[in-house]
């Protein structure tokens, strides 16, 4: 964090939301510092990151995110009777 950048600790606002406030000395490195807080805290934990509000003050930036899981799709199958590309079935046509 730079040496002129103070940050609020990361609080739980309901489950699964969560809000931090970064101040610096200017909007943009304000914001810029505060997204990357929040995307570390979301990678502590092994999530996603989705910001749900945010607001750039004269020196400051507020963000309210979510960590969202990766949901796996379950509609694709892993590969199963699929021929690489380029490969022809034996004797066979497409």
């Amino acid at each position: 964090m730079s040496a002129c950048a103070t940050q609020s600790t990361v609080a739980e606002l309901e489950p699964g939301l969560y809000a931090l406030t970064m101040q610096a000395s200017s909007p943009a490195t304000a914001a810029r510092l505060g997204v990357d807080r929040a995307r570390r805290h979301c990678a502590e934990r092994q999530g996603g990151f989705e910001a749900v509000r945010t607001e750039i003050g004269v020196t400051d930036y507020r963000i309210a995110f979510r960590c969202p899981r990766p949901i796996p799709n379950l509609l694709i199958s892993p590969n199963i009777g699929v021929d690489p590309p380029g490969v022809r079935p034996a004797g066979g046509l497409f």
